[in-house]
């Protein structure tokens, strides 16, 4: 598309780029980006455009915008994430979220057929393959939970963290998940990787003083890549060469040491391991302890979920749609293009706002409100459960970790409604009914409360070994009932 704007030619989105440097909105951004995002929503409406990492920026908050832009005709033209790939790739190393689009699909197909049965391409087909494993880990962190926890007032978020970093460590990485010490070590290793993220890219150490975070987190990727090209080599001597001597997969990693190279393996297993999974995970976990309240009564969101699998995966759904993880998805325009109705040059970036596309009113009702029934069909009508939502993207490059990280959210949740009973110290404002908590969270790199979330757990009377054997239907059904994770 050419480039000019006389002529009848799409005009650019409203807002202001102003010049190099001088322009630049970073500091506002970065400082409160759902206040930023708000204000020039309000005077500008849903797409409009900014200086951002002293780049021109297109950010969209329309559902249905954000929809074209991922899955439309000109999906193509918005690629991955440049900008900021070239800071984290050092980090991370190339990767099914970083690569270029032929090493992409390459690293794609080789995820898909570790993650799904061949021939499968649906969420139960893969929850199937590493349920054993899933339920083994869960059993045990609701074990250590009871032994460690129970009685206390404890960080829920900071638990939750906690207990998905063992849980990711155990089925991306084969770790033991008894092995305490074990853990302790990759977890602090995990952190340290994880600073860099938000480090000045330099590695730089000199005698006398403390290493940058970037040096630091440099250092802890060196360590982990060794970690897993260690078991990488211990998997493949216990069994052998060939694909069909190896022992029935149980978890993710003896998948990808199945079917890919060595350096594939590394490098792909550190994206898994690192702390973003976890962070992510803890979010959604803090606002579903959150949202499920403290209402015990035969008709709260709790009682239902506890004995109703359907209606938990939509309350998982909704959580997902309301508090996703992640603030915005990043794009950089390969050619001149369009985009809801505005033109976007080449080599402008575009950001994609979740948690507004996921609140647009023009796809849900009272968009705020917490109510995980907007997701029942309505009868005669199956379209409510098909919404699009964007907590983890969609289109060719949304998360292929969905199919691993659903059948965990919702085995896990099902955990603590069997398990536990809980009470929410709320914060001033909040009464546990779905309020907007958007003011009140840490948005970047993740997010996350800004106040420690306080938790009384206490530990349910023991039942039967029906109710167990029930649990997990109950953690299988709800995936099938809309929890569509995709990280």
């Amino acid at each position: 598309m050419p480039a000019g704007e006389s002529g009848g030619k799409r005009p650019l989105p409203p807002g202001h780029i102003g010049m190099t440097l001088l322009g630049d909105s970073s500091y506002a951004f970065y400082k409160n980006p759902n206040k930023f995002v708000e204000k020039h929503v309000a005077q500008h409406g849903a797409i409009f455009k900014a200086r951002i990492l002293n780049k021109s920026t297109v950010f969209v908050t329309s559902h249905a915008v954000v929809e074209e832009m991922l899955t439309g005709e000109n999906a193509k033209e918005f690629s991955l994430p440049r900008g900021y790939d070239q800071f984290m790739s050092e980090i991370y190393g190339e990767n099914v979220m970083l690569s270029t689009e032929e090493s992409h699909k390459r690293l794609r197909a080789l995820l898909h057929d570790a993650i799904m049965p061949a021939e499968e391409n649906n969420l139960n087909a893969a929850a199937c393959r590493f349920e054993k494993k899933i339920h083994a880990i869960v059993d045990h962190l609701g074990k250590m939970m009871e032994e460690k926890h129970v009685g206390d007032n404890v960080d829920i978020y900071e638990l939750m963290k906690s207990m998905m970093t063992r849980a990711v460590l155990a089925l991306f990485l084969d770790i033991d998940i008894t092995d305490d010490d074990g853990i302790d070590d990759l977890s602090s290793a995990m952190k340290e990787h994880w600073h860099g993220i938000i480090s000045i890219p330099l590695k730089l150490s000199i005698p006398g003083l403390s290493a940058s975070k970037r040096s630091k987190a440099l250092s802890a990727a060196d360590k982990l890549r060794a970690v897993i090209a260690d078991r990488f080599d211990a998997k493949t001597r216990s069994s052998g060469k060939s694909p069909a001597a190896a022992p029935p997969p149980v978890t993710v990693f003896d998948r990808i040491c199945q079917l890919m190279t060595k350096g594939d393996a590394v490098q792909t297993t550190l994206l898994f391991v690192s702390a973003l999974i976890p962070k992510a995970l803890a979010c959604l976990l803090t606002h579903f302890v959150e949202l499920v309240g403290n209402d015990t009564s035969p008709l709260s969101r709790r009682t239902r979920a506890s004995t109703d699998a359907v209606y938990l995966g939509r309350l998982l759904r909704e959580v997902e749609r309301l508090h996703p993880p992640f603030f915005a998805g990043r794009r950089l325009v390969n050619s001149d293009t369009h985009l809801g109705g505005y033109r976007i040059p080449r080599d402008y970036a575009v950001m994609y706002v979740m948690p507004h596309a996921n609140r647009d009113s023009h796809v849900f009702p009272n968009p705020s409100r917490f109510d995980p029934d907007r997701w029942a069909p309505a009868e005669g009508n199956q379209a409510a459960g098909s919404k699009r939502i964007f907590t983890y993207g969609a289109g060719s490059r949304d998360c292929i970790g969905k199919y691993v990280t659903d059948p965990l959210l919702a085995t896990f949740t099902s955990m603590l409604l069997r398990k536990f009973t809980w009470t929410v110290q709320h914060r001033e404002g909040e009464d546990g009914g779905g309020a907007d908590m958007c003011s009140e969270c840490k948005w970047l790199p993740v997010s996350r409360p800004v106040s420690p979330v306080l938790v009384s757990l206490s530990a349910k009377p023991l039942v039967d070994t029906t109710e167990t054997e029930g649990s997990d239907a109950v953690g299988t059904q709800s995936r099938a009932g809309g929890v569509h994770m995709m990280l």
